[in-house]
């Protein structure tokens, strides 16, 4: 099993992807990752996964985007 907590930050392997349009961030806090962004906007992580990995679940907590996660 692969598991990342984010609790020391991100590593280098990550690579955090921004919107070329003002109005989007990406940061890691208290070892969540917190996304912040105007509507039609986009932020995200992405990373190459260990051979062996087949599935990935994340959790999600919206907070206060009024469904829009």
């Amino acid at each position: 099993m692969f598991e990342e907590s984010f609790e020391t930050g991100l590593g280098p392997e990550w690579e955090i992807r921004l919107t070329n349009h003002p109005g989007a961030s990406l940061t890691v806090e208290a070892g969540a990752v917190r996304i912040h962004s105007q509507g039609n906007r986009c932020a995200f992580l992405e990373r190459a996964l260990p051979p062996d990995v087949g599935m990935v679940v994340a959790r999600l907590s919206p907070g206060n985007d009024n469904g829009q996660t």
